[in-house]
């Protein structure tokens, strides 16, 4: 039987077989970016590439969590220090409040319901702490509802 196989026969079954293979391989493991490439085709020097602004918080965080997290830590930590120890025991409820607001403008983590929530309670739990004031998560979350984007 393997005397009718010609030499030839058989690099064309090994080169087709190693073809499909890396097909597969490449589809699992580069899906996001073979996507891309099929929508916006090739990067050229001197093209830009589709707008960053396009891409979803949900997306983002798909990406990479581990930025998605810092970004997180850094924004908690600067509304404690720039906002609330800034405010203290003096703080004005509203005037507080529009502060966050400003702060939190342009973060799209607040789209993502797990950062929305532990902002909420980040502000909730230093609120009362470090400035004596007490938000509600209604109250954060009807702020949050009213911002640009």
């Amino acid at each position: 039987m393997l005397q009718s196989i010609s030499w030839k026969q058989y690099l064309e079954a090994v080169l087709i077989l190693t073809a499909i293979w890396y097909l597969v391989v490449g589809f699992i493991y580069y899906r996001k970016e073979a996507k891309a490439f099929i929508k916006n085709g090739p990067k050229l020097p001197g093209r830009k590439a589709a707008a960053a602004e396009e891409i979803s918080p949900e997306d983002q965080f798909e990406e990479d969590p581990e930025a998605a997290f810092t970004e997180l830590e850094n924004i908690v930590t600067d509304i404690r220090h720039s906002i609330l120890e800034v405010a203290g025991k003096s703080a004005n409820k509203d005037k507080l409040l529009r502060q966050l607001q400003s702060r939190l403008a342009y973060y799209d983590g607040l789209h993502l319901p797990a950062f929305r929530l532990a902002i909420n309670n980040f502000i909730i739990k230093n609120g009362e702490e470090i400035c004596g004031l007490t938000f509600s998560e209604a109250e954060l979350n009807t702020a949050w509802d009213e911002l640009p984007g």
